[in-house]
């Protein structure tokens, strides 16, 4: 991500606010100039820096909702089975399996 950032125009926007800030230097107050240089770093990060973006999972396309839903049921019993180690619970997940893979 940061290796795509364009830093030339951070760098850019970094300096030219360090030009205007030693004007404000007299006239302002600490607090004044501190929110002046946090919002000035935030917005050339914002402008600059790409951020990470989230991508859709690719659904396929004969998953819907009712096998998902059977998938899910599946997993949970797998999970089930091999935490208890009992003979009912391999059969229900047995049987969940035969159920998602005739679907």
């Amino acid at each position: 991500m940061y290796h795509e950032a364009d830093w030339s125009n951070f760098r850019l926007s970094v300096s030219e606010f360090a030009k205007s800030i030693v004007d404000k230097a007299h006239t302002s107050s600490v607090e004044e100039l501190w929110k002046l240089s946090t919002d000035n770093v935030h917005e050339g990060i914002q402008s600059s820096i790409p951020h990470k973006t989230l991508k859709n999972k690719a659904s396929c396309p004969w998953i819907n909702k009712d096998l998902a839903k059977k998938i899910r049921r599946r997993d949970r019993a797998y999970s089930r089975c091999k935490h208890t180690s009992r003979v009912e619970e391999e059969h229900k997940f047995e049987n969940f399996q035969r159920e998602v893979q005739r679907d």
